[in-house]
C-alpha cells in the first residue's frame, strides 16, 4: 500500500470511530456527547482514564445510553446509596489493522484515492502547466520562455502509459525517467512524473557557435557518426542557436545548473571546429612548411598537395638521371674479360679455396670456422648451379635467412640482390616461416604452440604468470586476394560481436559494409619469470575503440586461463581509447580515484592490473618538456604557479 492510499485508509478510520461509542462501543443514534464532559465519572465508575486516549484509536463520544447510565450512577453516589455495577459492557479498542472490526461495520461510504491522471493535473495546475484532455488521452505542456515554441510535452494514455518530449524529441527512455514506471499506478506515480519532467532543469547546451552551426542540423565526426545535434533555443529577446552533444544528458536535476557536464567538455571540439573554419593568414604551403594541415582551409591543402607531387615527379627524375649516369660510367670504367681469362681467374679462386679455409680455421675458434666453411660450400655451390631453382639450402643457411628477413626484409633484397652473397629467394623463406595459415583472432595452432614448446604441463606455477601487451601498427590499406583460404583480406575484423555491431550501425547510417583497416591491433603475451614472447592474436582494424577492445581482450584473456597462463595484468600505450578501456573496469565512481586494477574473471580472489607503457610514459613527458613555452608551444607546464 502507498502513502496516499495509507493516509486515506487512517482518515476513514477516525470518521469512522467519530460514529462509535466510546464505552460500548455501539454506533451512535445521534450525535452524541463529547466524552471529555463525563471525564470524572467514566474514571469513578468504569476506572476509565480518557486523558490518555489517542485520535486513531479511541472515540471521542459517548452514545446517550451510556450517558444515563452513568448519570443514574452518579445521582446515587450523591445520594449516599450503595452502588455496585453499572449495567455497561465496555469495548476494547484497539490500533487500527487490517481487516479492522471498525471500519468493517462503518456504514460511511469508502473514499478512493485519486488516479494518476487526476493526480498529475492537480500537480501541473500547482506548477503551472498546461493541461487539457484531447479524447482519452491527456496532454501536459510547458512553453519556451518567449512563448513561440513548446519546450516540454508529456501525453498520458488511457492506459495510463506515458510519452515525454523535450524540443521534439522523445525522451521516455532516458535515464532519468527510469524510476517512474512505464504504466502509471498510483497517484504518487502521476505526481513524480509531472514534477521530474516540468520541475527540473534542462541543458540549454552550447550558445554563440553560430558559425560552427550554419546550415547544419547536426555535427558529425571523422567517421561520419553523429557528434553534436543544434536546436533553436528561444528566449524572451531573441532566439539563439545551441549544439547539443550527442550523448547530453537533457535534464540537469538542479534547477540552477544551465549546462550538463557532457556538453560543457563539448566546448573544446566546438572550438576547434571553429577554428580549422576561419581562413588562416599568410600560411606558407611549400613542401618545406611545418604548418599542420589542421591549421589550412580547403584550397590551401590542395595547394599543399600539388607542391609535394611536383617535387615527387622532380626527384624521380633526378633519380632516373642519376642511375643513367652511374650505369654509363660503368661501363666506362669495366674492363670485359674474355672466356680464357674467365675461366683462369674461376680456377684460381677455387685454388685458393682450400687455403683459405685453411688460414681461417687457424685463426678462428672451431665455431666460427665450421660456420664459415658452411658458408663457403653454400655460395660456391650456389654460384656453380645453372639454376636457382636446383639449389638445396642447408638447414642452418635457411636459419640464418629467415632470422635476417625477420629484422628487415629491405636490407634482405638489398644483400640478395647485391651479388656479394647467394640467399634464398623470399618465397622458399615463407615456407619455413609460416608454420600455420595465419587467420585474424585467435589462432588455435598459436595457441598449440604455446602449450607443446613450452611445456606448460612441466613448468612451475611462478612461470605461468604472464602479461598481456596490445598496441596498434601502421599497415598499407590495400586489399589481397588469399590463395589458401579463398578469402579476401585487408577488412577490419575485431571479431564476431564488434562487426556485427558496425555493420548495424553501416546500415542505420546508409554506408557500405567492409571498410579497409590501416592498422593492425596485436596482442602479445610476454612471461614475468621467464623468456615467454609470442605473439597470440592480431585484429586488422582503423582505430580500435574502447568497447572493441573489450571483445579482443577479454576472450584472449579466457583461453589462456583455459590453458592453465594467468594474465597478471595488461599493457599498453596511453592513447585515449586505451585509458577509456580501463575506465569500463571501475568498481566504484568515486571522485579523483584512478582505476587500475580489475578483479580477475578467472581466478577468485585475484586482481588483473593495467599498467602503462613506461618507454611511451617517458617519451610523453619528455615532449611536455620540450614543448614547454618553447618550440611549438603546444604545453604550457607549471611548478609552483611558474612556467616552465
Amino acid at each position: 500500500m502507498d502513502d496516499s492510499s495509507a493516509n486515506l485508509d487512517v482518515q476513514y478510520h477516525r470518521q469512522s470511530l467519530s460514529c462509535r461509542c466510546r464505552v460500548c462501543g455501539n454506533i451512535l443514534k445521534d450525535c452524541g456527547t463529547e466524552a471529555t464532559t463525563e471525564k470524572e465519572t467514566l474514571k469513578e465508575a468504569l476506572e476509565i482514564d480518557i486523558s490518555s486516549d489517542h485520535e486513531d484509536i479511541h472515540p471521542p463520544r459517548v452514545c446517550s445510553s451510556c450517558r444515563l447510565k452513568l448519570k443514574a450512577w452518579k445521582t446515587k453516589k450523591s445520594k449516599h446509596k450503595k452502588v455496585t455495577t453499572i449495567n455497561i459492557n465496555e469495548a476494547e479498542w484497539n490500533p487500527h489493522d487490517i481487516p479492522c472490526s471498525v471500519c468493517d461495520q462503518s456504514s460511511l461510504p469508502r473514499p478512493h484515492p485519486p488516479s494518476p491522471v487526476d493526480a498529475a493535473k492537480a500537480t501541473a495546475s500547482h506548477v503551472g502547466v498546461l493541461s487539457w484532455c484531447e479524447g482519452d488521452r491527456t496532454v501536459f505542456v510547458k512553453h519556451s520562455a518567449c512563448g513561440m515554441s513548446v519546450e516540454r510535452h508529456l501525453l498520458i494514455n488511457a492506459d495510463n502509459s506515458w510519452v515525454v518530449r523535450i524540443h521534439n524529441e522523445d525522451v521516455s527512455n532516458h535515464l532519468y525517467l527510469a524510476g517512474i514506471p512505464r504504466c502509471l499506478s498510483t497517484d504518487r506515480d502521476g505526481m513524480r512524473l509531472v514534477n521530474d519532467v516540468f520541475c527540473s532543469g534542462l541543458c540549454t547546451g552550447n550558445i554563440g557557435f553560430d558559425d560552427v552551426a550554419a546550415g547544419k542540423r547536426v555535427l558529425t565526426g571523422h567517421r561520419d557518426e553523429v557528434v553534436g545535434k543544434i536546436r533553436d533555443i528561444s528566449t524572451p529577446s531573441q532566439t539563439k542557436c545551441a549544439i547539443f552533444h550527442a550523448r547530453c544528458r537533457i535534464f540537469m536535476g538542479n534547477p540552477d545548473t544551465s549546462v550538463c557536464g557532457t556538453c560543457f567538455s563539448f566546448r573544446t571540439d566546438l572550438s576547434s571546429r571553429r577554428s580549422s573554419q576561419r581562413t588562416p593568414r599568410n600560411v606558407n604551403t611549400e613542401t618545406s612548411s611545418r604548418v599542420r594541415i589542421d591549421y589550412m582551409n580547403k584550397e590551401q591543402m590542395q595547394e599543399k598537395n600539388a607542391n609535394l607531387q611536383r617535387k615527387i615527379k622532380r626527384l624521380q627524375t633526378q633519380t632516373d638521371v642519376l642511375k643513367q649516369m652511374i650505369k654509363e660510367r660503368h661501363e666506362m670504367d669495366s674492363v670485359v674479360m674474355d672466356q680464357e681469362s674467365s675461366d683462369n681467374l674461376q680456377e684460381l679462386l677455387q685454388s685458393e679455396h682450400v687455403n683459405i679455409c685453411k688460414y681461417v680455421t687457424d685463426n678462428s675458434s672451431e665455431e666460427e670456422s665450421a660456420a664459415f666453411k658452411l658458408m663457403m660450400q653454400e655460395q660456391m655451390s650456389a654460384f656453380a648451379a645453372k639454376d636457382s631453382k636446383q639449389i638445396r639450402w642447408h638447414p642452418a643457411i635457411i636459419r640464418f635467412a629467415v632470422g635476417l628477413y625477420s629484422k628487415s626484409s629491405s636490407a634482405y633484397n638489398l644483400i640478395r640482390s647485391s651479388g656479394f652473397l647467394k640467399l634464398p629467394h623470399q618465397t622458399t623463406l615463407k615456407k619455413f616461416m609460416n608454420f600455420t595459415t595465419p587467420q585474424v583472432g585467435i589462432n588455435p595452432a598459436v595457441l598449440k604452440y604455446i602449450f607443446d614448446d613450452w611445456h606448460l604441463k612441466d613448468i612451475p606455477d611462478f612461470e605461468k604468470n604472464i602479461t598481456l601487451a596490445f598496441d596498434e601498427i601502421k599497415l598499407k590499406a590495400g586489399l589481397v586476394y588469399s590463395k589458401v583460404t579463398g578469402k579476401i583480406i585487408g577488412y577490419t575484423d575485431l571479431g564476431p560481436i564488434s562487426n556485427e555491431m558496425d555493420n548495424f550501425n553501416h546500415r542505420l547510417t546508409n554506408q557500405e559494409d567492409g571498410e579497409v583497416a590501416t592498422q593492425m591491433l596485436v596482442l602479445m603475451i610476454r612471461g614475468i619469470f621467464s623468456d615467454m614472447r609470442v605473439p597470440l592474436a592480431y585484429f586488422p582494424t582503423t582505430t580500435a575503440s574502447s568497447h572493441q577492445l573489450y571483445f579482443c581482450i577479454w576472450p584472449t584473456v579466457k583461453a589462456l586461463a583455459l590453458m592453465g597462463l594467468k594474465v597478471r595484468a595488461f599493457v599498453c600505450d596511453g592513447a585515449s581509447w586505451n585509458k577509456k578501456f580501463y575506465g569500463h573496469h571501475v568498481l566504484r565512481k568515486e571522485p579523483g580515484t584512478t582505476t587500475y586494477y580489475t578483479p580477475h574473471p578467472f581466478f577468485r580472489g585475484e586482481r588483473l592490473y593495467f599498467i602503462c607503457d613506461v618507454p611511451h610514459l617517458v617519451k610523453t613527458t619528455r615532449n611536455n618538456w620540450e614543448n614547454s613555452n618553447w618550440h611549438l608551444k603546444s604545453r604550457k607546464l607549471r611548478v609552483s604557479l611558474r612556467l616552465l
